[in-house]
């Protein structure tokens, strides 16, 4: 809920409330972000990431990886200008516009619009 953590393993379910979460190996099942800020240095795949109020920032690590699932929700920073991560199935804003979230993406990329899962 607050403060600095490291974790070097995998995870299965991560709720981040508040702070600064560095994670630098391992798989994570579950990362549910309500606050605070996930450095996301792994190269193992995130399968399902559900950010609030908080920013998910693979800046740190340029090398790939995967997020099979990524729930962007009001408030919500995502971050990824290197290109480093695969989206697996996109990426969905759930119940909020592209003015609702802050994506920091490369430029010259396609945004494919659907109805999210």
């Amino acid at each position: 809920s607050g403060g600095t953590l490291e974790t070097n393993s995998a995870i299965t379910t991560a709720n981040l409330r508040g702070g600064t979460w560095s994670h630098m190996a391992g798989a994570v099942t579950t990362a549910n972000l309500d606050g605070g800020s996930c450095r996301y240095r792994a190269t193992a795949t995130l399968t399902t990431a559900v950010v609030g109020v908080a920013e998910l920032d693979f800046r740190q690590d340029p090398r790939s990886r995967t997020v099979t699932n990524c729930d962007l929700n009001k408030g919500a920073t995502l971050r990824d200008p290197g290109n480093t991560v695969t989206f697996t199935n996109g990426i969905d804003l759930n119940r909020c516009t592209t003015n609702d979230v802050t994506l920091d993406l490369r430029s010259h990329v396609r945004l494919t619009l659907g109805t999210p899962a």
